[in-house]
């Protein structure tokens, strides 16, 4: 019973220890992270108010790939919630607005594996450089449903609500 309690205690000091770290990082007092959360880039991440990272999400402003470098800039709003199990990788550009709610599982990627003017089906596509064809834009007030895509190039207005299951690419 007491190595239980002595486990509990431990495990919420160091939630709390990492959460000291991470709203240093970002300089906001207000930004709560679940379990398991993948932070990576954070040099290039710009985090406003009140924003929620719920469980197992990955967040990522890549800066080196492979042998290339880039310079990505991922801006969050206030108010969001990042729901559990999202994944937003960024090489160029991703911008989201305030008051926005994703629902699980959902992509937001502004690059893929390869470039368009060489799809060589032989080879490795997680081995090949990463190529971006255009940032991504989702604008205030926006409601993304669960497992959707939002890809390069996209630009989603106010106020916008994505259906579950649904691909953006402009």
């Amino acid at each position: 019973m007491m190595i239980k309690r002595i486990t509990s205690i431990s495990n919420l000091f160091i939630r709390m220890i990492r959460g000291m770290i991470i709203l240093r990082s970002f300089k906001t007092n207000r930004l709560q992270v679940g379990k398991r959360v993948k932070l990576r880039g954070v040099k290039n991440i710009v985090f406003g108010e009140n924003v929620v990272i719920e469980d197992d999400a990955w967040v990522e402003a890549i800066l080196q790939y492979q042998n290339v470098k880039f310079n990505p800039s991922l801006v969050i709003g206030n108010n969001v919630v990042i729901g559990k199990r999202n994944i937003i990788t960024c090489i160029e550009k991703i911008y989201i607005g305030n008051n926005c709610l994703f629902a699980p599982s959902v992509l937001i990627t502004d690059h893929y594996h390869g470039n368009k003017n060489s799809w060589n089906t032989s080879e490795i596509k997680s081995k090949s450089d990463l190529t971006s064809f255009g940032g991504i834009i989702i604008e205030e007030n926006v409601w993304i449903g669960y497992n959707s895509a939002i890809l390069k190039n996209a630009k989603i207005p106010k106020n916008a609500v994505i259906p579950a299951l649904t691909k953006v690419t402009h």
